[in-house]
């Protein structure tokens, strides 16, 4: 492609007023919490039944969530861990 050549998104042209229909934006769930990557999970399960995505790209993708799920999981327990070493860091030094 040349430099000055640009990708074009698909458009929805009005057959009788050749009009371009402005076509509704997908909505980009933010997946910084394990209840949106739930969500987001269940919205590419429903497009895999409905063959909008083929079934293995849908599996790659689930995976890929499914890991952002565990760094979100992981992050949780090392502050939980973190928060739970201060509160008994006293304790901790007097058994010594």
């Amino acid at each position: 492609m040349a430099e000055n050549d640009t990708a074009r998104t698909p458009e929805t042209i009005d057959s009788q007023t050749l009009r371009v229909i402005p076509l509704p934006r997908a909505r980009k769930i933010p997946l910084n919490t394990a209840r949106n990557i739930r969500r987001e999970h269940a919205r590419l399960y429903r497009d895999m039944q409905r063959g909008k995505i083929p079934v293995d790209e849908g599996a790659k993708l689930s995976f890929v969530l499914m890991n952002q799920l565990k760094m979100i999981e992981m992050t949780i327990l090392e502050q939980q861990l973190r928060e739970f070493e201060k509160e008994d860091a006293p304790l901790l030094t007097l058994e010594r």
